[in-house]
């Protein structure tokens, strides 16, 4: 369905109105389209795993011995990167998105992480300590071509590619703190976006490029993280959850009318970590993994 949404601020709360007719994004028809791809632990072992966005329906993608982990869409819903150590070492992987046709993406020593793809699918960004420290690394989708994008004595790490495939999202602590950067795909004009003196965690764009979700503790007590938007500039930033748990990697829906997030029960001492769902405002904040297992780092 075509679609454009205008953005409205009032004091309290972001509303949205729809306006037009608006772009068809890659994806929009795919039978996948809705979907939720996490992590879930089965029988002590990390598994790819997709899921209705209730929470019904899972089935185990990528049914390997090693551990497989931090799944990531293709734009067009037919391709999921991810992380595995089947071959000794956390590695970049990519399968369709059946889980059939897995196939490792790079070969180093040191551990490959967070991978997400550009939106024309053509090229994947991942995290590496291969040059010393954590940077942010752009390669083909075929492996090839890997290359140091953020360069920087500093930690950069959690990378997400802007819709128009212009620049990443990602998170550094070259100001002595966890905040979060956006850098052009050519390695310049990194800039720092949230510019607070607490921890900053895990951004990700809305589809059309308008918002960033993100965790941050910066509202928070101890040992835990809240769910906060912004708009693409850092400016407008507005907190969604309002419980003090651990909380990470918030991922909008197509429609921007909801979100999902990494989280532990609120109020409950475990350290177990369940899929959450929480719309836009903030309301109806319910668990959607529920599951008596680990399951976290969803993408929608």
């Amino acid at each position: 369905m075509k679609h454009a949404l205008s953005l409205l601020f009032t004091s309290s709360l972001l509303l949205f109105t729809i306006t037009a007719c608006g772009p068809k994004y890659p994806g929009d028809d795919s039978p996948n389209m809705g979907k939720v791809i996490l992590t879930h632990v089965v029988d002590g072992n990390e598994e790819v795993f997709i899921m209705n966005a209730d929470g019904s329906g899972k089935v185990n993608l990528s049914q390997n011995e090693g551990s497989d982990s931090m799944p990531r869409w293709s734009q067009d819903r037919s391709k999921i990167a991810f992380v595995s150590d089947r071959d000794g070492n956390p590695e970049i992987y990519i399968m369709d998105s059946n889980g059939k046709n897995q196939r490792r993406l790079t070969d180093n020593p040191s551990r490959d992480l967070y991978p997400d793809f550009s939106p024309d699918g053509t090229r994947l960004t991942f995290t590496s300590e291969r040059d010393g420290n954590e940077e942010v690394y752009i390669m083909n989708a075929d492996g090839s071509k890997q290359i140091n994008v953020t360069n920087h004595p500093a930690g950069d790490a959690v990378s997400r590619w802007s819709p128009d495939g212009k620049t990443l999202l990602y998170v550094s602590d070259r100001d002595n703190n966890n905040e979060l950067y956006t850098i052009g795909i050519d390695g310049k004009g990194a800039k720092n976006l949230s510019k607070n003196e607490k921890q900053d965690y895990g951004g990700t764009w809305s589809i059309d490029g308008s918002m960033i979700a993100f965790a941050s503790d910066r509202d928070a007590g101890s040992g835990s993280n809240e769910i906060y938007v912004m708009l693409a500039d850092g400016s407008k930033v507005r907190r969604l959850t309002l419980n003090e748990a651990p909380k990470f990697g918030p991922v909008f829906s197509r429609d921007m009318k909801r979100l999902i997030f990494s989280g532990a029960k609120p109020g409950s001492d475990s350290s177990q970590y369940h899929i959450f769902q929480i719309n836009f405002d903030g309301s109806d904040l319910k668990n959607i993994s529920q599951s008596s297992s680990d399951a976290s780092e969803g993408d929608w």
